[in-house]
């Protein structure tokens, strides 16, 4: 009795000060968005919610957990399904790996002691890649699903979304069976082009909807030169990483930018892991 006292006590002195916890854990049911389920329906909340904060038990729609992002995405295109990972898991289609295409759940084990149990639940965005709420530290992020450390904690896979014809930004490609290669060719670049503010001005500038890394900055990633039409490949695969990008023309050549970064360092931070996802030749520009 004692120590229920003491735990009451404690709680009022937190209100008290202003330390209450930020979010309610009840379940929240989400606000249908979209009367029908499709792959562009689901893309679009994906989309958005990308870089969203991860709190545990949330479902949105400012903070997330694993399952609480599945729940949200699915239930804004007017679908209940369970809360919890492991109940999500009981239902659905079975698919394998090797079958899986745009807005299939993923279902892991990323406790240390391997097992079939469910800890950990994504969705599926197509190009081996998938979109999860992470971690307190990286929130709604996309991450490679062929990486050694995903790809050997999968438990199971489950479809939920009906056959649906609409196309969406990217493309549902099954999950490969083997590592991604590269989807595109570069063309020859000339080493001694310099890139100056002149030309930049002059040059048409292509950006992706995906959320804006900075509305200012003079740092970038160069990820493709071209002598035609950038691969399309190549530009779907920045954006379903969540990267925004420009294309500019210097001389022949279509230079294909991730950015802009406001400091250098922020996008030296991003470079490693743009060269593990997109390019493995990726480089900084200054400009």
């Amino acid at each position: 009795m004692k120590s229920f006292f003491l735990l009451l006590l404690s709680f009022i002195l937190l209100s008290l000060s202003g330390c209450a916890p930020k979010y309610d854990y009840t379940v929240h049911k989400p606000k249908v968005k979209y009367k029908k389920p499709s792959k562009d329906a689901l893309s679009r909340t994906l989309k958005e919610k990308l870089g969203t904060e991860y709190v545990w038990a949330e479902e949105g729609p400012k903070a997330f957990d694993c399952s609480g992002l599945t729940y949200y995405s699915y239930g804004r295109m007017n679908m209940t399904i369970p809360r919890v990972a492991r109940e999500q898991a009981k239902v659905g289609t079975k698919v394998t790996k090797d079958a899986l295409v745009y807005g299939d759940l993923i279902f892991f084990n990323t406790s240390k002691h391997r097992s079939d149990k469910i800890t950990h639940v994504g969705i599926y965005v197509g190009d081996g890649k998938f979109q999860h709420a992470s971690s307190s530290k990286e929130g709604v992020i996309i991450s490679d699903l062929n990486s050694s450390y995903y790809r050997s904690r999968i438990v199971t896979c489950r479809r939920y979304l009906p056959s649906d014809p609409q196309a969406i930004p990217v493309s549902p490609t099954p999950f490969p069976s083997t590592a991604l290669s590269r989807p595109y060719k570069l063309a020859k670049s000339t080493s001694d082009t310099v890139v100056t503010p002149l030309a930049m001005e002059e040059q048409t500038i292509q950006t992706s909807p995906a959320h804006s890394l900075s509305s200012q900055g003079k740092h970038y990633i160069q990820v493709g030169s071209f002598t035609q039409t950038p691969n399309q490949g190549l530009l779907q695969q920045i954006q379903s990483n969540g990267y925004q990008y420009k294309i500019i023309q210097i001389a022949r050549l279509k230079k294909v930018l991730i950015g802009p970064y406001f400091s250098k360092s922020k996008a030296l931070r991003n470079l490693d892991d743009i060269r593990e996802m997109i390019l493995p030749d990726a480089f900084l520009l200054t400009i």
